[in-house]
């Protein structure tokens, strides 16, 4: 089965804003790894079980996002596991980027498990809430 496929209907129904379309790809006791979240809110969940879980997840974000587009830029299956590189524009004029890669385990024909890894480096370092490291240095921070 082309995976990939699925991971496209995915980011073009998360595009969309399409809740519902999102959780129809979803087994009912899919996983999904949000550890990006802890990004912009340390508190933040990261683990999300279940259907309901992931709905209540993306109805927020589709809530608090405003402008979104998600792209698949490179796709590469190996049997039920797909990771894909992605890019995010959010904003007005979809100027702010964001890179990263989502790793997706299927079961048949539906998602069991996803992990997001966002690319620091596509990051505004200087607005996010990180501690100073010893030895250290952001890029793009004086």
């Amino acid at each position: 089965m082309d995976h990939k496929k699925q991971v496209k209907a995915l980011f073009a129904a998360e595009s969309r804003g399409d809740v519902e379309a999102i959780v129809e790809l979803m087994a009912e006791d899919a996983v999904l790894l949000m550890g990006c979240l802890r990004i912009e809110d340390r508190a933040a969940k990261v683990k999300y079980k279940g259907k309901q879980e992931i709905r209540d997840l993306y109805s927020e974000q589709v809530k608090a996002r405003g402008n979104f587009s998600i792209e698949a830029v490179n796709c590469i299956q190996e049997g039920d596991m797909v990771a894909v590189e992605w890019i995010v524009k959010r904003g007005q004029d979809g100027t702010d980027v964001r890179r990263g890669v989502d790793l997706f385990q299927f079961r048949h024909d539906k998602i069991v498990r996803g992990a997001v890894y966002v690319d620091l480096a596509s990051l505004p370092f200087p607005s996010l809430p990180f501690p100073s490291l010893p030895g250290f240095r952001c890029p793009n921070s004086n």
